[in-house]
């Protein structure tokens, strides 16, 4: 009954009172389905209350190189400089061919040795 009367509640509805001689014999579809309330199954969660759709975001560096390189490789010379952090520094340089003159001015230029460098 006490089941019957939760599921009664979401509807908006009247009740009548039906005398037991008139109602002998309860069909199929008056009765609530069997719900084998032993067995284990998975929980759904609904998508509001899922976090894998949020971005991720960071209060401190990842990568905490305060001086950070990245050489790569491209038909024509580039560079660029960003500071994604405060007080980090990104340098991003591009050239067709790097040759050990390079690299060696690259790193004398680039890197600090009184700060984390990261390669």
């Amino acid at each position: 009954m006490k089941r019957w009367k939760c599921i009664l509640e979401e509807y908006n509805y009247e009740m009548k009172y039906v005398p037991g001689k008139t109602n002998v014999v309860s069909d199929a579809l008056s009765r609530p389905p069997h719900t084998n309330t032993n067995v284990l199954s998975s929980t759904d969660h609904s998508d509001e209350s899922s976090s894998h759709h949020l971005i991720p975001a960071t209060e401190a560096p990842i990568h905490a190189f305060k001086n950070q390189l990245f050489l790569q490789y491209a038909n024509e010379d580039s560079y660029s400089f960003k500071m994604p952090f405060p007080t980090f520094h990104r340098h991003t340089i591009t050239k067709p061919d790097y040759y050990t003159q390079d690299i060696k001015y690259i790193f004398n230029r680039y890197l600090d040795p009184a700060l984390t460098n990261g390669f």
